[in-house]
């Protein structure tokens, strides 16, 4: 079941995540709204540490532009700076959330059967740069907002995922680093404070395509619980073929591997102590073109 407040990464990382943490079919771990202030484990407030220069360098960059984003982040999230572009609905989609309609829906289509997951609403528009046919032609900056709802039981959840994006377009395709520095806020029909997740996503596109290593951090405060930090690598095998690790704090937490935005290959949820001497169980998951599969089908995980 969806956890209210549960992150939504942008892009397949989420439904990787959101599966191996139980939001799509009830198992794994612990979500972050359910953990008790008092009893929160401090790892889960510190950074990963990386033997990979490359993603030791995205890690440091995010952490700076958390520092100098998060206290002036409502004036960069105003949507009131538009130049007038009229940004086509693709292109709305791939900035506001990363990926097309057609994708997202697909990739979510467990979440929206368990929880009538709806999107209501994906605006986009442009702050800086000149469009061209309804997308942006050379450097940019966008300010987007995302709104979703579902429904658990009789708890019912909006989460608005506004972003600052910015990068480079060409003929239509994004080019070269996009970096986007995100906010998301949730309100539900019952009186909880729910999380609010401060997020900063650096990905490499190569001939439109996502390409290279990807990463996301969020910063996670509030909702009753001690703060937290995210951490999601995607490493871009080939053209929607990705492999993704999750950190809670500086403790991993899960590994997949995704094909045409489905869970393809292994699903690994790594015990995490997200209170303090009690460790979340663990599982190991075939899937199969986002289908459960028998092992035989992933052969030996390697975890």
């Amino acid at each position: 079941m969806m956890q209210p407040g549960a992150p939504l990464l942008g892009g397949l990382a989420a439904v990787a995540i959101m599966d191996g943490m139980g939001v799509m079919d009830g198992g794994g771990g612990v979500g972050f709204a359910g953990v008790p202030s008092t009893q929160t484990n401090p790892a889960a407030n510190q950074y990963p540490s990386f033997s990979d220069p490359e993603l030791s360098a995205l890690q440091s960059r995010i952490v700076q532009q958390h520092a100098s984003f998060a206290s002036i982040a409502e004036s960069q999230l105003s949507m009131a700076a538009s130049n007038g572009c009229a940004l086509d609905e693709e292109t709305r989609w791939v900035l506001a959330y990363g990926m097309k309609a057609a994708d997202y829906y697909k990739a979510m289509a467990a979440v929206v059967a368990q929880t009538g997951h709806t999107v209501e609403a994906v605006e986009a528009v442009l702050v800086e740069g000149v469009c061209k046919n309804g997308k942006p032609e050379g450097a940019f900056t966008a300010v987007t907002r995302f709104t979703t709802s579902s429904q658990v039981s009789n708890v019912r959840t909006t989460t608005t995922d506004r972003r600052r994006v910015t990068g480079t377009m060409r003929n239509g395709k994004p080019t070269g680093e996009l970096v986007s520095s995100n906010k998301q806020q949730s309100q539900s029909n019952m009186s909880v404070q729910l999380p609010v997740y401060n997020m900063y996503t650096v990905r490499t596109y190569k001939n439109g395509d996502p390409a290279g290593k990807e990463m996301t951090m969020a910063f996670i405060s509030g909702g009753g619980s001690g703060p937290m930090i995210t951490t999601t690598i995607v490493r871009h095998l080939a053209p929607n073929h990705q492999a993704v690790m999750s950190y809670t704090g500086n403790m991993p937490a899960t590994e997949s591997t995704m094909v045409d935005g489905q869970l393809h290959g292994w699903m690994i949820v790594h015990p995490v102590e997200y209170i303090a001497g009690h460790r979340s169980p663990g599982s190991r998951e075939c899937y199969q073109y986002g289908q459960k599969a028998p092992a035989s089908a992933c052969g030996s995980p390697t975890s």
